[in-house]
């Protein structure tokens, strides 16, 4: 599933105006490295367990990640770089759509508060 045009968009999203945004579109290699954390550290009660994930962008301030999933919704989840035991973790918010997603982003990670 190509993704080409949320990443153009996410991308002139997060280059506007502020140098140091924490929120960046991921490298070929990092999509990989991301998607293969979630797949760890989600449990088979997690409700995104065997869920087709693919990671387009990362926080680096609070290890959020952008994923975009099978049916065409996107989830926003918090990475914790172990492997979890809770059904509620890592912790998610889902979204019907790209521009669900990218709104959230938007509200809840202003430039300013970086």
């Amino acid at each position: 599933m190509a993704f080409d045009a949320q990443l153009r968009i996410l991308n002139d999203y997060f280059s506007i105006g502020v140098d140091d945004y924490a929120w960046r579109v991921l490298q070929d290699d990092e999509t990989a490295a991301v998607g293969e954390e979630a797949r760890r550290e989600i449990g088979s009660d997690h409700p995104l367990f065997g869920v087709g994930l693919t990671a387009l962008a990362k926080c680096s301030v609070n290890n959020e990640a952008l994923f975009a999933m099978e049916g065409g919704y996107y989830a926003l989840v918090h990475l914790t770089y172990r492997a979890e035991n809770d059904a509620h973790m890592p912790r998610f918010t889902l979204f019907e759509n790209f521009g669900g997603a990218l709104d959230y982003i938007r509200t809840e990670f202003p430039f300013a508060d970086f």
